[in-house]
């Protein structure tokens, strides 16, 4: 804003100079008209001299660029590499991810897509090609919040080419920066192929930013890679080789004295304990989990682990304790502004309310949760929703409303290219048409 201001100023300056000029009045020196005709040369085009007159304001505007660090960690669940784009002296660019930023932290749809149009102008400037690759990784990350997962696949494409570009870079520092990028863009579309159940192209991507990260010696991206590859290996069902990954990073990061991150791996060994029906072993990691938490004050980590805790003791058929987990967990999203955590713990409620039998207050539950993701454009968590409102009207016998909605989360799977999961959708709409079927008999 500073910037344009003075450019105008500036384009005045010049406007002036050349009316004193042309009439010529008798009062009036040519040497004023050519001072200001040189003062408005130098603030329209001169860049360096507006930072000085930026200076404090550029410092502030990264000191809140800084502090919405923690913002996006929220919000995108996942630590950011930004590279050196915070070092940054453009004005226009700061201002765009100020913007950005700012808007991305409200974690609603049509404030990401907001976000996601301020990035896309930083991207227009001409920038660096450092910045160019972090403003990518932002812009990609936003879009796969609200599960939007072709366009920042799409991006993450670009990504590792532009990084590409610099990864090789003579200079150690840029070339340090794109191989981190490369890295990053690497094991984020390994995640897509991932959640579209693509396991092969997942480890592929996964290893190689594993291999990147083992070239630069960069122990926590190894240890997140490997924590990466143990959720493939667990979604396909080979248990012990996701625990393999698992232990693989503990031990880095036991090493690095990292506890946050050591907390999220007992939780996830709790995961694989539960899958393998050891829901005692399941317990005591999400115990060492939560311990850790709570020393650490890490809030949104102490929700995650109670809403697990609550799914072990809803299997052990303790439902009322599973509620207080759930409910712990709600409390805490609801201070944090989770909105993808309030609408998992709604969800966790209504399977609760369904396991007893209650389906009025289940339906309930399961529409705020659907509510909030829809909202948020959270597609993998609006289809979850919708399965589970379609079991709750199989419940009730109301089978063409049940279709209805699986038909819903069926497309909203097909969209993600979740293969297991439509699969599934598929078998439970083969299953209930014979009911629809007896129901118009009626």
């Amino acid at each position: 804003m500073v910037w344009k201001i003075i450019q105008i100023l500036g384009t005045l300056a010049m406007l002036l100079s050349t009316l004193l000029a042309i009439l010529k009045p008798k009062i009036t020196n040519r040497k004023y008209y050519i001072i200001l005709a040189v003062i408005g040369t130098i603030f329209i085009f001169n860049r360096d001299l507006i930072n000085i007159f930026q200076k404090n304001n550029n410092e502030e505007i990264l000191q809140e660029i800084k502090s919405f660090r923690e913002d996006f960690q929220r919000v995108y669940g996942k630590d950011i590499y930004l590279g050196d784009l915070l070092e940054t002296k453009d004005p226009l660019l700061l201002e765009k991810l100020q913007l950005g930023t700012a808007e991305a932290a409200k974690q609603q749809k049509d404030a990401t897509l907001k976000a996601i149009e301020y990035y896309k102008q930083g991207l227009s400037l001409d920038i660096k090609t450092s910045e160019r690759c972090a403003l990518l990784n932002l812009t990609a990350l936003a879009y796969d919040k609200i599960s939007e997962l072709d366009s920042a696949f799409a991006l993450w494409e670009e990504l590792q080419k532009t990084a590409d570009k610099i990864a090789y870079s003579q200079n150690s520092k840029t070339a340090r920066e794109g191989q981190e990028f490369l890295s990053y863009a690497f094991g984020n579309m390994g995640i897509v192929y991932s959640i579209k159940g693509d396991w092969n192209m997942a480890l592929d991507m996964n290893d190689k930013a594993l291999q990147i990260n083992l070239a630069l010696g960069n122990k926590e991206g190894e240890a997140n890679i490997y924590c990466n590859m143990g959720i493939v290996h667990k979604s396909k069902g080979d248990l012990d080789k996701a625990m393999e990954m698992y232990n693989k990073a503990l031990q880095i990061v036991i090493e690095m004295g990292n506890k946050e991150v050591e907390a999220a791996l007992y939780n996830n060994m709790g995961v694989v304990y539960k899958y393998k029906d050891d829901l005692d072993k399941a317990m005591e990691f999400y115990d060492k989990a939560l311990q850790i938490n709570l020393a650490l004050g890490r809030k949104e980590g102490e929700a995650e682990v109670y809403g697990n805790m609550g799914t072990v003791y809803r299997i052990k058929d303790d439902l009322d304790e599973a509620l207080k987990m759930y409910e712990k967990a709600l409390e805490i999203d609801i201070a944090l502004g989770n909105k993808k955590g309030i609408a998992c713990e709604f969800g966790n409620m209504g399977n609760v309310y369904m396991t007893k039998g209650d389906w009025d207050e289940a339906l309930e539950i399961y529409d705020k949760a659907l509510e909030i993701n829809l909202a948020v454009g959270r597609k993998e968590g609006t289809a979850i929703n919708y399965s589970n409102i379609a079991l709750v009207h199989i419940s009730k016998g109301d089978f063409p409303k049940a279709k209805e909605y699986f038909i819903k989360s069926l497309k909203l799977y097909e969209d993600l290219g979740a293969k297991i999961e439509i699969e599934k959708v598929k078998r439970e709409l083969a299953e209930l048409e014979p009911q629809i079927g007896t129901d118009k008999d009626r």
